[in-house]
Formats: C-alpha cells, structure tokens, sequence
C-alpha cells in the first residue's frame, strides 16, 4: 500500500480561490487536511470574478499553495477583455497541471463540481497524463426549477455523464452516495461539512448587551431568511435575532425592508462581510444558532457548511430533522424540529430559550470533533485515493 506522500494532487474546479463561500471553504480545507496527512497539493483558480484589484495571484492560505491562473487578477469592465483573460486562465492552468504532474508518484486531478464541459475537458487532459481523476460533488442540482435553460442544460448532461467521466467520486451527503452508487461500481466516498475544530475552539467569545440568536446565509436564500424572521417575531422571545448575510446587495436591502416592514429594525440586526474569525466570534457568543432547511430534494442532498461550524462553537443548534441532520444530531446534541414550519421552528426557539442547556452544545462540539474536522478528513480522502 502506498504511503501518503506517494501522492500529489492538483486541485481545480473553482474560481476567485481563495476567498468565497461554501464550495472554496470546502476546497481549502480539503486540500489543508490533505497536507496535513502528508499529501502534497496544490490549488488551481483559473480565473477571478470580482472588481476588487488587490488580490494576490499566488500564495499560501492556511497552509494551502495556491495560483490564480489568469494574468488579470480582477473582473474587467470590458466583456472582450474578460473573455480574453479567462481563456489565458484556461491556457495557463492547463500548463499549469501539465507542469505539476509529479514522476515517481501517482497524480491525482481533484476537482469541485464545475461545468459539463469543463468536467469533460478535466477528464480528457487527466486521462492523456495519466492521473487519477476525482470530483467532489456537494449539491444536487439537475432538479432545481426556475433557473435559465442553458443553466438546466449544463446541470442535466453533468448529472447524466458524470460517472462516465470520473475515476472516483466524493459526494457530502447520503442522498447523494446512495443516489450514484445505484448507477455504477465506481469508489464513492462521503465527506461531509468540514471544519477546522481547535481554530474555532481558540475563538474568545465576545460578552455583548442584549443577548441574541443567530442566523447566517447566503442573501441569494430570501426565503429561508424571511422565514427565520418570521419564527423569530413568533416565538416572541427576549433576545435579539442576529442575521449575518452575504451576497448580492439587492437582496440584502429587501430583507432589511422585509425587517422595517414587520417593526422589527430595533431587535433584528443585519451584518455583512465580517472577517472569518469574527464572524466565528459572533457564532460562539449566540445563545443559539438557528438553521432551517427546507425540506426538499436540492436540501436532502446538500449538507450545509455552516452546520460543522455551528456545532464546533459549542453553541445549541436549532435545526429541522431534514438530510443529512439525521445521520449527526437528535435530541441529545440538538433542539430538532420535527418539521419545516413557522409554528414548530417558534416553539423549539421558546424552549431552548428556557432551557438554556450547556450540555447541548458540548455535545454538538463532539460531534464536530468525531465527523467534521479537517485532519480526520484529509487522512480519509488519502486513503480513498488508493480504492481504484
């Protein structure tokens, strides 16, 4: 059997590395639990999306190596101009894994969940090196309605052609597992949600005025946080609601009206764009965090990353028993809600809000600890490698 640092992988699939959300948070601890078990790596970013200028085109994060691809660094106003940059980046990564091909090692093409024909061209340039090629898929998509056709169409072909394309496969969730082991004889593995535990541990908490419950999202999920406010203006609990939202600035302005809307500016407050530490910070000085699912098939196969960190700041978690929430938390590391409504989430919140239980939260920490840390991930993606 081979030893770990037998192997080098080149991980690819994602843009804007290394700062986003949930995918590249996954990547990059992916790829730091890797290191940490003897495993080289290096992450590949072929191009960036945002205006901002002053990003660095290569080096180290969390101990993680990585290279912007594309000579330019930021999201030119001119389209000719971007379309340009992003087929230098689609040159120059090529070189790139074509450069970092290792002799006397088995090489290993990881890569995110990216477009078909992105998959299918991963597939061709790792078959002509020969490397081992592997995807993570952490979301199932070819069923989401109301998106554009040429959006549907990308996410259909990936869904049917994946596994002809792919070595091995790893997937978050059970849903998922189950739903691609029935089609082939191809090694899957499930990882789940990542964290890094003793950093979260090492967070102060933060003593505050007025005590508070959080939520945390993407503002791309308006539903889920109009939702959230309106089991918080239920429950009719004394602390305040904290929602920390990233993304598109539009949606975040409606859910500031949708707040002003219900005479709530006063006990629901709205952050964005925090740094990652302090938004840790705000998470471990909650009374609890709050996470509704809901309750359909995109939400069974997802597994949210937010949750691995919640449970890591060893603060009670609120959640509905949806997905993967049933293979990790009951009633004795979580307040479950038995469903996905206004009513049942109001209630659980009122009663957490009594009960105040310590023990909860340590539990969820243990959980974190045995299921979602990084170097134990990194030991089981290495090991996975060798199933071919």
């Amino acid at each position: 059997m081979k030893t770990n640092n037998e192997y080098h992988v080149t991980y690819v699939g994602t843009n804007n590395f290394p700062k986003g959300l949930a995918t590249v948070q996954r990547q990059t601890l992916i790829a730091k639990g890797l290191i940490t078990n003897e495993v080289q790596c290096i992450v590949l970013s072929r191009f960036n999306t945002s205006t901002e200028k002053n990003r660095l085109g290569k080096g180290t994060i969390e101990g993680v190596e990585f290279i912007t691809c594309s000579p330019l660094l930021y999201r030119h106003k001119s389209v000719l101009v971007r379309n340009l940059n992003k087929f230098a980046g689609f040159v120059i990564e090529s070189l790139y894994i074509i450069r970092f091909k290792k002799k006397g090692v088995t090489n290993v093409l990881l890569s995110t969940r990216t477009s078909f024909i992105r998959t299918c061209y991963y597939r061709v340039l790792s078959w002509l090196l020969g490397m081992i090629y592997v995807v993570d898929i952490n979301e199932h998509l070819s069923g989401v309605r109301g998106l554009p056709i040429s959006v549907r169409l990308n996410h259909f072909l990936f869904e049917k052609s994946v596994l002809y394309l792919v070595d091995q496969l790893i997937v978050i969730s059970e849903y998922l597992e189950k739903h691609y082991k029935s089609r082939t004889q191809k090694p899957i593995i499930k990882i789940p949600v990542i964290c890094d535990v003793d950093f979260i541990k090492e967070v102060k908490t933060k003593s505050l005025s007025n005590e508070y419950v959080l939520y945390c999202s993407s503002a791309a999920y308006l539903e889920s946080i109009q939702f959230t406010i309106d089991c918080f203006k239920q429950s009719q609990i004394k602390q305040d609601l904290v929602l920390i939202i990233s993304g598109d600035k539009k949606n975040i302005q409606r859910i500031v009206k949708y707040i002003e809307r219900l005479g709530l500016s006063d006990v629901v407050k709205v952050y964005s764009n925090l740094e990652y530490e302090k938004l840790i910070q705000m998470y471990k000085s909650a009374k609890a965090l709050i996470l509704p699912l809901p309750e359909t098939e995109q939400h069974e196969a997802r597994f949210p990353h937010k949750l691995g960190e919640f449970a890591a700041s060893e603060v009670p978690v609120i959640v509905n028993d949806w997905g993967e929430v049933r293979n990790y938390f009951s009633q004795e590391n979580a307040y479950i809600v038995p469903r996905y409504s206004v009513e049942a989430f109001a209630k659980c919140l009122r009663n957490a809000m009594e009960k105040n239980s310590v023990n909860t939260g340590a539990r969820a920490l243990a959980v974190a600890t045995e299921y979602f840390d990084y170097k134990m991930i990194g030991r089981k993606v290495s090991i996975f490698f060798e199933k071919r």
